[in-house]
Order: structure tokens, then sequence, then C-alpha cells
């Protein structure tokens, strides 16, 4: 029974509160491993891992990013100070 695209009612509910994007992509792989194997089972399972494993890139992405943006601090003389601050004093 493949589903007919990430508007199907007939999606498990985990599946309808997902973004639509990320619906599109278990469709696809649902599909596309019910296809090749027949089984249920191991499309559901692929699907699902497919979604977590884009979720854990985009969560680790994220974290680079979040992590560039962070100003540069470093130590001297006992004070904090900002990467290229000019501590004339």
């Amino acid at each position: 029974m493949p589903y007919s695209g990430p508007d199907d009612p007939k999606l498990p509910s985990n599946v309808r509160r997902l973004s639509p994007k990320r619906r599109r992509q278990w469709v696809h792989v649902w599909n596309s491993v019910h296809k090749q194997t027949n089984d249920e089972h191991r499309a559901f399972a692929a699907a699902n891992a497919a979604i977590k494993k884009s979720a854990t890139r985009r969560s680790r992405n994220d974290s680079e990013a979040a992590h560039k943006r962070l100003r540069i601090w470093r130590t001297e003389r006992g004070r904090l100070i900002q990467e290229g601050e000019n501590d004339d004093e």
C-alpha cells in the first residue's frame, strides 16, 4: 500500500506531525523500500531511520553554525577580552 504523497490521510500520526519537507522524505523512502522489498516492516524502519538521521544531521549543523557565531574570547592578564580587542593600557 504505497502512500500517495506527504498529504496522504493514511500516513501514520507521527509522520503527519512532521514538516512537509520531512513528510515528503519519509513517503519517498517508504515507497522506495516497499517497492524494492514488498515488506512494510522494512519500509517503516527505513523511512523512520531516514528521518531520524536527517534530524540528527540538522541538529549537528545548527550546533556548528551557532559555534561559529560565538565571539572568541581569550584570557589575558587575568581578564577576559574579545579576540581582536585593542588593549592598549
